[in-house]
């Protein structure tokens, strides 16, 4: 599929901003990140199990805690995923609610291990302590933060950009 080193290609709109359509020439490395990029590229089913597992996850959060919200950042919610990719939820407490953040990801936690749908459940206490957890049905991976508004706000921020130029989509699954 590959045309001669000189051939221009067009790039429509969904590829590169909105304003313009753009002529660019291809050289053999862009076609190389171009399959890269198909190769690495969800299937549809790993698609639908990013869904599913998103759905499980903010319902076991709405059950066992409907005072606090579940909001879904990182490369699934700017669609830069890949079939490398985990899901990242941060889960932010209401404001008039005093519990720390440690106490908050151990009851996650312990809420994530009563249910039948979670495995391989881990606490990580780091500068920026998560809960890793496996999704039983669908083996999707998932990293839970909590009270980090800043990352969900950084990923609108990223998201926006993406929207306004689309072909850097590319770019950053490569990254």
């Amino acid at each position: 599929n590959k045309p001669e080193e000189d051939e221009v290609t067009e790039v429509n709109n969904e590829q590169c901003s909105k304003e313009e359509e753009v002529k660019i020439e291809l050289t053999p490395l862009n076609y190389q990140i171009i399959e890269y990029c198909k190769l690495i590229s969800l299937s549809e089913q790993q698609k639908q199990n990013m869904s599913k597992t998103i759905s499980i996850f903010k319902n076991r959060m709405a059950n066992a805690f409907p005072e606090w919200e579940v909001k879904l950042f990182g490369s699934f919610m700017q669609n830069t995923q890949t079939i490398y990719s985990d899901l990242d939820f941060v889960v932010i407490k209401s404001e008039d609610e005093y519990i720390t953040n440690e106490r908050m990801l151990k009851n996650i936690r312990n809420v994530l291990h009563s249910s039948r749908e979670w495995k391989e459940i881990k606490y990580i206490p780091a500068s920026v302590p998560i809960i890793k957890a496996t999704c039983k049905s669908t083996g999707i991976h998932v990293d839970i933060s909590v009270n980090r508004s800043n990352v969900v706000e950084a990923a609108e921020i990223i998201k926006n950009k993406l929207d306004t130029y689309p072909h850097l989509r590319t770019f950053m699954k490569v990254m």
